[in-house]
C-alpha cells in the first residue's frame, strides 16, 4: 500500500507538471514490478491465510486502472 501510494503521488505531480512521459514510465515500472512480479505472486502464496489479500488487490487493481485511464481509456474502461 506504501509503493502504492507513493506512485499515486508521483503519478499526480507528473500530471501536474505536465510530464506525462516520467508519468507513463513509472507507471509501466510499477504495474509490471510491484504489482505483476511482486504483489501477485505473494498474493497467490498467502491468499488462503490473508485477511485482507483479496480487497488490497482489488483495491490496488482499481487505483491502476484510474492511473492508467489518461493513456488507454478505452481498455480502462473494458476493464472497470
Amino acid at each position: 500500500m506504501t509503493r502504492l501510494k507513493r506512485t499515486v503521488d508521483d503519478a499526480t505531480k507528473s500530471m501536474e507538471n505536465y510530464d506525462f512521459s516520467m508519468m507513463g514510465e513509472k507507471l509501466v515500472a510499477f504495474t509490471r514490478d510491484e504489482f505483476a512480479d511482486y504483489a501477485i505472486e505473494c498474493f497467490k502464496l498467502s491468499k488462503d491465510e490473508s485477511k485482507y489479500g483479496k480487497e488490497v488487490m482489488m483495491y490496488t487493481l482499481l487505483t491502476l486502472l484510474k492511473l492508467w485511464h489518461p493513456y488507454i481509456p478505452f481498455v480502462t474502461e473494458a476493464l472497470n
